[in-house]
Formats: C-alpha cells, structure tokens, sequence
C-alpha cells in the first residue's frame, strides 16, 4: 500500500508550466499525487535554492 508518486513536467490539469527566466527559482513547483482510493491530490513543494538563497540573502557576505 505505498502511495505512488507521480511527478508530470508538463501538466494537463491546466496548471501553468514553470515560467524560464526571471525569478523562476522562487517558483514553487506543483507535484501530483496518485493517493490509494485513485484521488488525485496536488501537492506544492518549495523550492529548496530559492529557500537557500533567501537565508543567504539575509546573512552578510552574501549568496556564495
């Protein structure tokens, strides 16, 4: 019974692809999930370099 992750590049649903350029780092990424009773359930993951490059923003010295 372990759940199937399935993670689409481009989504059908009608959610916007990621937008390239700008500030496409701070863009949260969308992952579909297959849950058991075949519901599918949209989850929204950070990005983990935008979190990263946030923390260093704050920190003097700057992004490394």
């Amino acid at each position: 019974m372990s759940k199937q992750r399935v993670v689409l590049p481009a989504d059908p649903l009608g959610f916007p692809d990621i937008p390239r350029g700008g500030r496409s780092s701070e863009v949260q990424s969308k992952k579909i999930e297959m849950t058991d009773d075949s519901r599918i359930r949209i989850v929204q993951t950070h990005n983990r370099f935008a979190r990263l490059k946030k923390s260093m923003r704050r920190r003097p010295g700057g992004i490394l």
